[in-house]
């Protein structure tokens, strides 16, 4: 079974999420960074990823930075971004959104469907959202 490689960005409270989720997939690896120049320094690694995952605790502005960063470094990975507010990031920079209180298990079921698409065309502009009760709604 090959590795799932995830990408969390943000603050340290995502990655616990993340890093919990992992926890019930093995062969599992996550790579943790807080900021822009921490990310800008990952890619130098030449290290791959499956997905990334954004929170929205930063201005809006340095969220768009970011995923445009990932969007052009990684661009077969997939983005979820962890976001209560709909106004967070406005275009196809995600794949898929997520609530804050997204329960672990559940965030696990999202990157894993997700990365059973990588490597796929995925139009970026449709976004999808996670809804508690399994399905997908297009925004």
């Amino acid at each position: 079974m090959c590795a799932l490689k995830v990408l969390s960005v943000g603050l340290s409270e995502l990655a616990s999420l993340v890093r919990d989720a992992l926890m019930l997939r093995p062969h599992s690896k996550l790579a943790v960074v807080s900021n822009y120049w921490d990310l800008c320094s990952m890619s130098l690694q030449r290290e791959e990823f499956q997905v990334a995952v954004l929170n929205d605790a930063n201005p809006a502005r340095e969220l768009r930075r970011r995923a445009e960063y990932i969007r052009r470094r990684w661009p077969d990975s997939a983005i979820v971004l962890v976001a209560d507010s709909c106004m967070a990031l406005d275009d196809p920079l995600y794949d898929e959104r997520v609530p804050s209180a997204i329960k672990p298990a559940d965030l696990l079921t999202v990157i894993d469907r997700l990365n059973s698409g990588v490597g796929e065309s995925r139009p970026h502009s449709a976004r999808l959202r996670y809804q508690p009760d399994g399905g997908r709604h297009d925004l």
